[in-house]
């Protein structure tokens, strides 16, 4: 009888890399959050991808990529405040695969802060045969996952609000548009007040409030004289002001002495003058 050959079978590991840019919009309503997301994929196909995100994000993703079958998250665990998040798809992907995460929140009252939220890209070890990826901490139990090797993470945030953003620390390397591992909109680039590469902590800006300056109640923009003298040494003024009034109800007006108004209009409008005798030498007429 012929020898009984026997097979080991391994299941192939895909090897991942990921990017991710962070649209970040500040609005006197809202902040939106836009995660572009963004995995390469060699040696074997994968149907499931995973990331952690702060946990004030937890739960408020929506998510839009090819062929989803399902999203989850759960606590990342220990001390980190994150949020796992697990993409499974219908079929496996190889090459490229692409996701974007929306999520609109509540401007910030109390610190008023805007931070970007912080993306780890991470692989399921346990699920490759690998021994657990994180030591055991007191009491708790080892992580059965690993952060990528190789992954960038990019802000990109825009201030369509009344308040300005002032950066609070450092908040990354400023880069140029075409430095951008996923492609952004011109339009949004040209909105941005800063396009950055991070590779420390989550970028802070406080919202600064511009203080209230009150302006003239009223003011003459533009006048435009046309005086006409008669053969006689009489003469004759049309007076035309463009006015931006914000608050007074009269116009005060000081004519030349031994003169007086023959017509007023407002607006096109027929009005007519009041004249108040403040001392001997001045004549003011109110419009």
């Amino acid at each position: 009888m012929p020898e009984i050959l026997g097979f080991d079978l391994t299941r192939a590991v895909p090897k991942l890399s990921a990017d991710a840019v962070s649209l970040v919009t500040v609005s006197d309503t809202a902040v939106d959050y836009s995660l572009a997301l963004q995995w390469k994929i060699s040696e074997a196909a994968t149907d499931t991808f995973t990331f952690t995100t702060p946990d004030w994000l937890a739960g408020k993703l929506d998510f839009q990529g090819a062929g989803i079958r399902q999203t989850s998250f759960v606590p990342a665990g220990g001390e980190s405040k994150q949020t796992r998040w697990t993409v499974t798809l219908q079929d496996p992907v190889g090459s490229r695969y692409f996701l974007l995460a929306t999520a609109t929140l509540p401007p910030p009252a109390e610190k008023r802060e805007v931070t970007a939220p912080t993306i780890t890209f991470e692989r399921h070890v346990a699920a490759e045969g690998e021994v657990a990826a994180a030591p055991a901490a007191d009491g708790q139990e080892a992580s059965p996952f690993l952060p990528l090797d190789t992954q960038r993470q990019y802000v990109v945030v825009i201030n369509i609000s009344g308040n300005q953003l002032a950066p609070v620390g450092e908040v990354g390397e400023t880069v140029q548009r075409d430095e951008l591992p996923i492609v952004v909109d011109q339009r949004l680039v040209d909105q941005a007040t800063a396009v950055l590469r991070v590779r420390g902590e989550a970028p802070k800006w406080s919202l600064k409030s511009f203080a209230a300056q009150a302006g003239a109640p009223a003011s003459v923009n533009l006048a435009d004289l046309t005086t006409v003298i008669a053969a006689d040494g009489t003469w004759r003024m049309q007076c035309v002001y463009t006015i931006k009034n914000r608050s007074r109800q009269f116009l005060a007006l000081q004519l030349p002495e031994k003169s007086q108004a023959l017509s007023v209009f407002v607006a096109d409008q027929p009005s007519r003058m009041v004249e108040l005798k403040r001392n001997p030498k001045s004549e003011i007429s109110n419009l």
